[in-house]
Order: C-alpha cells, then structure tokens, then sequence
C-alpha cells in the first residue's frame, strides 16, 4: 500500500527592514513521527519493519507551533504559541488496512499486520500571546478552544482578562436544535429553514454566537448576535441590545419548539437583511435596519465581484442596465464591456456610490475604482506575481521586488511533431511556439533539423521574458520513405529544447477522368465519337488494367500506363441500336490510390 505525503519546513524565517518573524511547524524532525502498524496473531514477534510502512500522521505534521517577532537588534517583541489535539484516546480514531508487511513470528502461523489510517481532528485547544518590553515586563493572553466531540465544531472559546475574569465565546449550529420533519413545519417558520439546513447536511454555520464574562463564579451575557436562514443562505443578523450585562439565568438562549416556533430572547434586534443571491449563491444586495441598501454586481462567470453600489437596490440596476445585459454581463470576461457597463452605473445612478474592480481570473485584480474614478492599478511579471501598483496618473505607489536568481529558460509549445503520411513532391507545414519562460531575454541562433524538414522563424528571434515566436516546420517528402529525428532549438537558454519529429513520404496515383460525353445522334445508322482525358495528378505511374463501358458505347483504349503528372485521351464511340435515349457509366479499372475512376455517358437519338 503506497500512502503519498508531502514536504514541509520546520523553521521558516521571513526578513524585513524593521526586523524578522520566526515560523515553527510540526514535524517529524520536532517530535510529530508516524506511529507504528499493528500486528495481530495469537503470539508475535516484530523483527523488522524493512518495508517501513507506518501509520501516516501527516494531519498532525505543517501546523503552526509558533510565531516569534524580532526586532532589528534581534529583541524578542512577541511570541505566539499554538497547542493542538494532544488527548491520548485520538489515535483510537482510524480505519486500517490489513498487509503482509512485517516479519513477524507466531506459535500458529503467518500473522497478519495493519496500517492504521487515522481520522481524528487535530485542532488547536490553546493559543497563547506574550508580549516583551524592554524594561523587562510582558503581558501574556490565552485563549482555549473546546471542540464537539461529534462534529468536532468550535463550541466555545475562553480568556482570561487582566482584571482575573474569564471572557468566553459560546457558538450554536443547526444540529444543535435537534431534528424536526419538515412535513410538521410551515415553510415561512425559521424551525423550517434550520431543518432545511440540517438536512443537507449545513451544519457548520453559526445560528447564535454569544459573548459572556464570568465574576466571581457569576456568568453574564455581554453580547450575542443571532443569524437567520432562508433556502441555505443568510438571510437577517440580529445583535443583543442591551445597557448592562445580563444575568445568565435572565437570558433565553435560541431554540426550537414546534409547539411555538423558533424563541430566542427579546433583546435580539435586527441589523442587517440580506435581500437578494444570484444562483450561485453571492450577494446581490443587502440593508441594513433603518439605513440603505448595498448592492453588488458580478462578471467572469460570477466568480468575481465588479461592482459594490452604496445606496442602490439591485431593481435599480436591473431597470438601468436591463435583465439581458445584466445576465451577459454576469458571465463575462471582456474587460472593455465590464468596464463600460459600470461606467454606465456611475452615470445613471445619481447619488448612489459606485466602487468598481476589474480582474484577471487567472492572476488576480487589474484594477479598483472607487466613486471619484481615480483608478488604482495593478500590474504582474510573467509568473503572476504582483509587480507594481499605480495611482490614476500612472505614477508607482507600490513596488515589489522578487531576489529569485535570474535564468534564461526556454519552453516549447508541444513535446512532439507528427505529420504522418505525406505524398512525396509535395509539402506540409505545422509550427511550435518558443516562449521565453524565465527573467532573462534569450536568443534563438537557430535550429537543427532531419533531412526532408525545412524552418522558418516567423518573428524576432530575440525573446524578451515573456515573449514567443512562432517557427513554421515544413515537412517535404522526396521519396516513399519514413522521415524521423528530432528538431532542436538552438539559443543560449536553459530548459527542453529538442523534440521528436516523424512522417512519412506516400506514394499516391491519383486518377482523374474528365470530358464531355453527351452524344446526338441525327439519323438511325452510324456512329458518333467524343474525348475523354484520364489523368495522373500523383507522384507514381497508374496502371491502367482495364475499361468496363456499357453497350452502345465503346472505347479504343483499356490498358497502359499513365506516368505522374501526365494523361491519356481515349476516343469514346456511340453507334444507335434503334432506341432514342442511351445512358451509362464508364469505369476505368487501375490501382490508385484516390481519385474519381468513373464518368457518366449520356446519348440521344433524334429523327
């Protein structure tokens, strides 16, 4: 059984002017090592493990342990510390599989070994903040994580103040209020749309989130916010209002009754709506209680927001730019009709707040444009990266700089070139695209190519990072034979530069049969004659091994050779039989290759 991992860093150290931040990750080299298989038989003996096969624990390995802060002279400014799942009974967790993959010896025979697979949740249970200061004093915080030991989802969180208080966090989700049918519920009853929830299986979004502070054994309520659902998505937030702490015992957490509905406690008040989502499940618009609406527009197959509207529904939207535009827009990627259609907002809309972004799917934001138009732009290297940024006047705001070595490498469009079977005498082209795939421009000098190839660079052959060219390869056959070898691109670069090329030269008689064959005929004794051209147009003698010609008609000619690129006429004869109108069909018999060996004979006998 082969069980791939990855690669990780213990230590990572990140350098800025102002100082450094040391990262720590789990690893085997800091004591995080796989565990060893099971074995099973009523008596064993483990001699070796020489495939080293064990139960992987690469969930527990890349976590972050600690994040320290220096500054310039190397004075520690803050450490953060992060514990995870150390409970003893995780490794119970797991599904394994049975292997021959020790030796092993037993009193009743071969014993059987197992990888364990392990599938318990390595969550974090403690973060820990100490701050230093120079005089010699610090300040530590810790916050503790408990987890559901079934959904293994956050349940609660705790701190201790300065003033010796406990802070704690409370989290509520839709499994938490047990299961209703939804056969007993009313769709407009918020019990409705918590089962919706719970049965497709959304259970890892908060319902209610509260916030408490324990006094001397005391807890109070300081503050909750409470979220409501509709069809699986967000549709209100309310936040606890209320002058003082509250009592616990004075506070009525949510929960469901199918007797009385969805309760929560009366200090819960409304804050913000979220009106309307597009199929996929983004926004659209949203209000807050007894303020103004904010909508949103997205393009790129609505992957990205383009438009944030302050103090705009979307039926606003909708009736300026129309349902038809508004859906094209929405799946757009022409940044030219993105940009025009929210010029169009900024124009139409008065008073509303128009902020637009412009994107490149594959790399990131080209742009961001709030109300007064004055763009912010952003421009990226070859490799993606975020190069520099530039204000609506083109000067440079931000400017990166990546310390990579600097290379010359070359990429070539295809790792093979086939042009199978050509008619020899005649040619064939295709092409393969050189891109300078590195951070230092390079020049092509030239390339190597088999006998029958032919090049030509169709472009400058100086590549600055970045660029392409494209060479036209031209296959010319000369004979029936295979033509194979590679091509390769000669510049100062590094990288693939040769490819395999084949083909293969044909052999090709191709007929032809042309003429007009139509016969009149003006008395009832004697014959009439017409031409027909049989051609050659391959690169091979065609034998001609016989005419088939229907009666009346004859032909002077049936056998022979006709060389490449030659013809031969034959004298079509039609004497009358009595009868008015006569048609067949003349087939010459020969061994091409292609071509059209028949043509049609037509004759009429007039009075």
């Amino acid at each position: 059984m082969l069980i791939s991992t990855y690669l990780t860093y213990s230590n990572i150290t990140e350098k800025s002017n102002d100082g450094y931040i040391e990262y720590s990750y789990t690893n085997q080299d800091n004591g995080y090592l796989d565990k060893d298989p099971f074995v099973h038989a009523s008596y064993k003996l483990i001699a070796s493990n020489p495939r080293k096969l064990f139960g992987k624990l690469d969930l527990e390995r890349g976590q972050l342990l600690s994040t320290k802060y220096y500054m310039e002279d190397k004075f520690l400014q803050k450490k953060v510390s992060n514990e995870y799942n150390d409970d003893p009974s995780r490794y119970n967790s797991y599904v394994r599989s049975v292997g021959d993959i020790t030796e092993s010896y037993t009193c009743l025979g071969y014993a059987k070994a197992s990888i364990p697979i392990y599938t318990f949740y390595s969550y974090m249970k403690k973060q820990t903040t100490e701050e230093y200061f120079r005089n010699g004093t610090s300040n530590s915080n810790t916050i503790s994580y408990t987890y559901d030991p079934n959904s293994n989802l956050l349940r609660t969180t705790s701190t201790i103040n300065s003033d010796g208080n406990e802070i704690k966090t409370r989290y509520k989700y839709p499994g938490d209020f047990g299961f209703v049918s939804l056969s007993q519920i009313a769709p407009t009853n918020e019990i409705h749309d918590i089962a919706q929830l719970q049965i497709n299986n959304v259970v890892n979004v908060p319902m209610e989130i509260n916030n408490s502070i324990i006094k001397n054994g005391v807890e109070y309520i300081t503050g909750g916010k409470l979220n409501y659902f509709e069809d699986l998505k967000l549709e209100k937030t309310f936040e606890l209002e209320t002058n003082s702490h509250i009592n616990i015992t004075n506070f009525e957490f949510s929960t469901v009754r199918p007797s009385a509905g969805f309760l929560s406690d009366s200090r819960y008040k409304e804050k913000i709506s979220f009106i309307k989502y597009d199929n996929k499940g983004n926004i659209l618009e949203i209000r807050p209680t007894n303020g103004f609406s904010t909508s949103y527009i997205w393009a790129y197959n609505k992957t990205h927001p383009i438009a944030k509207l302050f103090n705009t529904t979307y039926n606003q939207i909708e009736t300026l730019l129309g349902v038809t535009a508004l859906n094209s827009l929405n799946i757009s990627y022409d940044n030219a009709f993105i940009k025009s259609s929210t010029d169009q907002l900024r124009q139409g809309l008065h008073g509303a707040q128009v902020y637009s972004y412009l994107y490149n799917p594959n790399i990131g934001i080209l742009s961001e444009t709030p109300p007064n138009n004055n763009s912010t732009n952003f421009n990226y290297d070859i490799f993606g990266r975020l190069d520099y940024v530039t204000d609506h006047a083109g000067n440079i705001i931000k400017k990166n700089e990546y310390n990579y070595k600097k290379f010359k490498r070359i990429s070539l469009s295809t790792n093979t070139l086939n042009f199978e079977s050509v008619p020899f005498g005649t040619s064939k082209s295709k092409s393969i695209r050189v891109t300078n795939s590195s951070t230092l421009p390079f020049t092509i000098s030239g390339l190597i190519i088999p006998s029958g190839y032919s090049y030509v660079i169709n472009g400058s052959s100086v590549l600055l990072p970045g660029d392409y060219v494209d060479i036209t390869i031209t296959f010319s056959p000369t004979a029936a034979s295979t033509y194979s070898g590679n091509i390769t691109v000669l510049s100062d670069a590094d990288g693939v530069n040769t490819i395999p090329v084949s083909g293969s030269g044909a052999i090709t008689k191709i007929i032809n049969i042309s003429g007009n064959l139509d016969f009149v005929l003006f008395a009832d004794t004697g014959c009439v004659f017409q031409n027909m051209t049989i051609s050659n147009t391959g690169n091979t003698n065609l034998n001609i091994t016989g005419i088939n010609v229907g009666s009346p008609f004859a032909v002077n000619w049936t056998n022979g050779v006709i060389p490449p690129g030659q013809s031969k006429n034959v004298t079509v004869r039609f004497c009358s039989m009595g009868d008015r109108i006569y048609q067949s069909t003349i087939n010459v018999l020969s061994d091409k290759t292609d071509g059209v060996s028949t043509i049609g004979t037509y004759a009429i006998l007039m009075e």
